[in-house]
């Protein structure tokens, strides 16, 4: 169990007590440090390593910038927490300025604690990442922003659904990115991904807004969802997501969406994640089969046009399992026999599992994820 330090900064003896009390409780590899003002605090950061900095917004002589340059000189990678008494609507933009990580609203519960231990954990684990993209130049700049995430990430692009498909089966990856692809539609890839790879999170990238797609994308194992262009903030919230870890109030403000609003407090949200050095609970299947998936998308979809790209068919086996594939819509105007054919022709080119077929039944058209 590696060792763990905290950093607890506030001029308040009663409020350091609490929080020093609160952070030992979260297990015996913990250890804290407490400094009275600005300067106690830098020297703190010069002297040992800190993990996890709880620093009060009114901490007598505070210099952010001081603060940031003794904690870049470090050479370590911490998480920084602002420690307030009352929730101010500057302060995201403040934190944001100062690389804060979360703003925690006093008194600091222990379960806070314990979610900043959590993301600072999964953070510091490396991951590994199988980018799978069409586009050279979309595949740099997700490098790119990768290198700038506060988790640890390295990439590996493959420019292919297939290329993909064969590295996952080769060696476990942490996450899947997934984008435009020029042999496998974008939810064709998610569902072999997840068939192949189950201990793969998937994150879905793509131009339609959020709340048209994740409700339909969740139907299909997908972990979270990118809407491009996005920056590194955005990266990070989808990685939490994706994760299982509670998204930051501060990735709330300075993000947006849906959570946003229900995240009117720091340290307040609907639901709750699993308990420190709890797993999170596996994704559940599809429930109701195909025709809730369709039902699904449909929903999200209602409203647009049909694209006349590609549709979506079940293809079960006699063995009793199935998978999803997708077909060009124009080949499917030319008669059943074509579907077949595609079919068929994905067996022999490895990218569809051999066996018996029984069945092939049609369930969405999914152009307007792709």
């Amino acid at each position: 169990m590696s060792h763990i330090r905290f950093l607890v900064a506030d001029s308040s003896q009663r409020d350091r007590q609490e929080l020093a009390a609160a952070a030992l409780q979260l297990g015996d590899n913990i250890a804290v440090v407490e400094a009275t003002d600005g300067d106690s605090a830098v020297r703190a950061l010069s002297q040992c390593a800190i993990h996890v900095a709880l620093v009060s917004r009114a901490l007598p002589g505070l210099d952010g910038g001081r603060f940031l340059d003794a904690l870049a000189r470090s050479g370590r990678r911490s998480l920084f927490a602002l420690l307030a008494n009352r929730l101010d609507e500057r302060w995201a933009e403040v934190a944001k300025r100062i690389n804060a990580y979360e703003l925690l609203l006093k008194p600091v519960a222990p379960t806070s604690l314990a979610r900043l231990l959590k993301a600072y954990e999964r953070m510091m684990r490396p991951a590994r990442v199988a980018l799978a993209c069409g586009s050279a130049a979309v595949a740099d700049l997700v490098t790119e922003l990768a290198r700038k995430s506060r988790f640890d990430l390295s990439i590996d692009h493959y420019e292919t659904g297939r290329q993909t498909l064969r590295a996952v089966q080769l060696r476990p990856y942490d996450l899947a990115l997934v984008d435009l692809l020029p042999d496998l539609p974008p939810l064709e890839a998610v569902v072999q991904l997840s068939a192949q790879a189950s201990g793969t999170r998937v994150i879905l990238m793509g131009n339609e807004p959020r709340n048209r797609v994740q409700a339909a994308a969740a139907e299909f194992g997908v972990a979270a969802y990118l809407r491009k262009p996005f920056e590194v903030l955005e990266l990070d919230a989808a990685l939490h997501e994706a994760f299982g870890l509670w998204r930051p109030y501060l990735a709330n403000a300075l993000v947006g969406g849906s959570s946003a609003a229900a995240a009117s407090r720091p340290g307040r949200r609907p639901k709750e994640e699993p308990a420190l050095g709890q797993a999170a609970a596996p994704r559940p299947p599809p429930v109701g089969g195909p025709a809730a998936v369709t039902a699904a998308l449909s929903r999200q979809a209602s409203g647009k046009p049909e694209d006349p790209y590609h549709v979506l068919f079940e293809v079960r086996f006699a063995d009793g399992t199935a998978t999803r594939i997708g077909v060009d819509r124009a080949l499917i105007r030319t008669g059943d026999d074509a579907v077949l054919q595609v079919v068929a022709s994905k067996q022999e080119s490895g990218d569809l599992r051999p066996g018996k077929i029984v069945a092939v039944s049609k369930i969405v058209s999914t152009a307007w994820l792709d």
